[in-house]
């Protein structure tokens, strides 16, 4: 068994190009895929560690529990096989950036906004993992990875599931190992400094919050010169409070960080969607969303989270039913929005529109749209009307006598057959000093001049003839003697009838 080397080949199809690092077990290599020229990082174990058996176990149930994960938050194992010489390998995603180790070193301490959304990604990888009966273990910034996306943005992604205790909810039997310490043991829960066996969930739970601390603060929250002193601070006292070293910190994140840090583990998060819950209201913006996908990879499991309330649609951009009458109310249109009772649409910014059914959820919102809209339209179709009367009503009054030989027009409601002419509606304004047209100016004299006098606000009609008469007609305002000789033509009736606009009908039987 030897280390390889740059020019060396893998199994036929990778060229190794360099070694990109190297453990106390095994190292990392840069190669390319030989038919396809993708890049690769294929991690070996070194000679002495590869006739280990223990090793060689350890080294193959990470690249099996990576496959098991599926999220982007765990590194992607594309293969896992031995060489001739029996030396396992595995390979693996290329990643470029660095850990959170040479972050923290970089930096020194992070802005709480920052940490938050490290953590959380973190959390996504580690809620999938727990729902599969897996452990880490071996949490520790080392581990977690910072690349990027293609949009830019920081993407983490939880390395080394080597230790991670694997249960029956895996698909194997579980594989501790009790003698020896495993992990690092600067964020190792107290129980697990007892018994590595005995682990759950709630020591990831601990070694986040030892993260978290750090990146906050830039120290450890159990210092001491050498290994044993830092074991015994672990089991038995208490960390200096985050909040004595950053007080600008919010007090949602300082209570979180020091619940994880609780030596009982009954007093701690029972999962991470109790800490992404307790987390949700400081959190960032961008990090809602690992938030969410945490809270919803363990309840799809059957997890409770009792602390997370999901946002509301209004408060992703949604509008409301509110918004949408408080909208239509301010347009000035000259003609009312059409009645859609099953269909809502919204116009975009584009000036397009976009027709979509209200779901079952919402029905209660649509029915108010729609009957804002047939309110909206009634009222304006009343004022219209309005308008029109009054018109008809100052024209009567003020219309000159049968001596200047003038008639009265006025502009009708409704044509012959009672039927409405329009449902536009008209602005008082307009409809004031809009012209009318001569066939119904005709019309509305005779059904003026037939209609009796019951209105005692209108002036009594007058009686104009074909021929102007020989001598000047009487001006007074009296109806004349003899009703008989004003007889209006068959065409004209001399019944009073109201016309009422037909109500517009909307088809959805819960208005």
């Amino acid at each position: 068994m030897r280390e390889l080397r740059a020019g060396d080949s893998v199994a036929g199809k990778y060229r190794v190009e360099r070694v990109l690092g190297r453990g106390g077990m095994g190292y990392v290599l840069e190669a390319t895929h030989v038919a396809l020229g993708d890049r690769v990082a294929i991690k070996l174990l070194l000679p002495e560690a590869a006739g280990v058996p223990d090793i060689v176990a350890r080294f193959l149930r990470e690249g099996r529990a990576a496959r098991q994960i599926q999220s982007e938050h765990v590194v992607q194992v594309t293969d896992l096989a031995t060489l001739p010489d029996g030396t396992p390998y595995m390979v693996m995603e290329f990643l470029e950036g660095s850990d959170l180790a040479d972050l923290l070193r970089a930096r020194g301490r992070l802005s709480a906004s920052d940490a938050m959304d490290l953590i959380l990604q973190a959390m996504e990888a580690l809620a999938e993992a727990h729902v599969l009966g897996m452990v880490h273990r071996d949490l520790k910034p080392a581990n977690l990875f910072v690349t990027r996306r293609r949009d830019g943005s920081s993407l983490v992604k939880v390395l080394d599931f080597g230790i991670a205790k694997i249960g029956a909810g895996a698909g194997g039997a579980a594989m501790t190992q009790t003698n020896g310490m495993m992990g690092s043991a600067l964020y190792m829960s107290p129980e697990q400094l007892q018994s590595a066996k005995s682990v759950d969930a709630r020591a990831d739970i601990w070694a986040l919050g030892v993260i978290f601390y750090e990146l906050l603060t830039g120290s450890s929250p159990f210092i001491a010169e050498e290994l044993p002193q830092v074991l015994v601070k672990i089991m038995s006292e208490a960390p200096t409070p985050v909040s004595a070293l950053r007080p600008d910190l919010p007090r949602e994140l300082v209570d979180a960080i020091m619940r994880c840090l609780e030596k009982n583990r009954e007093r701690r998060f029972p999962n991470v969607g109790e800490l992404a819950g307790a987390l949700a209201p400081v959190a960032p913006r961008r990090a809602q969303a690992s938030i969410d996908r945490i809270v919803r990879v363990l309840e799809g499991a059957g997890q409770r989270v009792s602390n997370y309330q999901p946002p509301q649609p209004s408060s992703l951009g949604m509008p409301t039913a509110d918004a949408v009458l408080a909208g239509m109310a301010t347009q000035k249109a000259p003609v009312a929005p059409p009645l859609m009772p099953a269909t809502v649409r919204m116009a975009t910014t584009g000036g397009a529109a976009i027709t979509a059914k209200p779901s079952t959820t919402s029905r209660k919102g649509s029915n108010w749209i729609v009957a804002g809209s047939v309110l909206g339209a009634l009222i304006v179709l009343g004022a219209g009307m309005a308008a029109l009367a009054r018109r008809g009503a100052t024209s009567s009054a003020a219309a000159p006598s049968t001596e200047s030989g003038s008639t009265h027009q006025a502009k009708p409601l409704a044509s012959s057959d009672d039927s409405v002419t329009a449902l536009v509606p008209v602005p008082i304004a307009a409809a004031e000093s809009a012209p009318i047209p001569p066939s119904a100016a005709s019309s509305a004299s005779a059904t003026e001049s037939a209609r009796p006098a019951t209105d005692a606000t209108a002036a009594p009609p007058r009686v104009t003839s074909a021929k102007p008469a020989a001598t000047p007609a009487p001006t007074t305002s009296q109806p004349p003697s003899n009703p008989t000789k004003t007889k209006p033509p068959a065409s004209a009736t001399a019944t009073s009838k109201t016309v009422k606009p037909a109500s517009p009908t909307i088809d959805d039987p819960e208005l």
